[in-house]
This record gives C-alpha cells, sequence and structure tokens, in this order.
C-alpha cells in the first residue's frame, strides 16, 4: 500500500497519492514509545496547554497527518484526531 509500489503506472501512483491526501491518509506511522505511563495524551492543540481528546497507548501505531517542531498530529480513529509530543513517538 504505497505510492511506489512494483508494477504501478505513473497514473495510479498520482490517483493513489491524490486519494490519499483528499482521504487524511498518511504513508508514515507514529509509534508511541514508552512514557513511564504506558500511555500518552493526545491534545487538541500541538501544546501541552492543549486540551486532552484521547490517550493512546505505548506500541500502538498511528498515520500522520501533520508534523510541527516538538509535536505529530495523529488519526487516532475515524472521529479523533490530535497532537502528540515527538518526544515520545517514532516516525517512520
Amino acid at each position: 500500500k504505497s505510492a511506489d509500489a512494483p508494477g504501478l503506472s505513473q497514473q495510479a501512483k498520482e490517483t493513489y497519492t491524490a486519494f490519499t491526501k483528499i482521504a487524511g491518509v498518511s504513508e508514515k506511522k507514529a509509534t508511541i514509545k514508552e512514557t513511564g505511563t504506558g500511555w500518552l495524551r493526545v491534545r487538541d492543540l500541538p501544546s501541552l496547554n492543549g486540551k486532552e481528546l484521547a490517550r493512546v497507548t505505548v506500541g500502538e501505531s498511528f498515520a500522520v497527518l501533520e508534523e510541527q517542531t516538538g509535536w505529530v498530529k495523529i488519526k487516532v480513529s475515524d472521529t479523533v484526531q490530535g497532537w502528540v509530543s515527538s518526544d515520545y513517538i517514532s516516525v517512520k
């Protein structure tokens, strides 16, 4: 499931890339690293002052939607997306 998968035509690659942007899907994944608590807060803003929207568990992986210095926006579910500290995730 990648735009550079073998055998795809240039048109198929462009269509795949356009679809993933529209659907808010990212090929990058953020995996939650050890936090000391076993979970990490997902916030509505890329700041420690952001409201907690959810908690994610160490070891889980999520699609990356956006990146800012020190913060990464992830898609937790179809209805929840928010910011996590980049100190506690690995992005690949």
